[in-house]
């Protein structure tokens, strides 16, 4: 499907056996080289490590919780009134 921004077709521009697809240009392909990425983030905030594995063990804690409350069928709403505190306590 051609988004909003494509010109319309024409009569002259529609060929036999062609597509849609053989009309619109392939956008050219980036690839990014994390090990680079890591290592400029790394040289420009000298707490990166800490920071992202600060941030995975939030993440991990939050997907324990999640579980624990699936498993036993209970929401966040829920789970916050039986321990009497606000979700959106910072």
């Amino acid at each position: 499907m051609l988004g909003s921004c494509a010109k319309p077709l024409s009569e002259r521009d529609i060929k036999p056996g062609r597509t849609d697809a053989d009309r619109v240009p392939e956008m050219p392909t980036k690839t990014t080289n994390f090990t680079e990425l890591r290592e400029q983030s790394r040289r420009r905030d000298p707490d990166w490590d800490a920071n992202v594995s600060e941030c995975r063990r939030a993440m991990r804690g939050a997907l324990a919780l999640a579980e624990v409350r699936q498993s036993q069928q209970i929401t966040q709403v829920q789970l916050a009134d039986a321990l009497e505190i606000s979700r959106h306590t910072p």
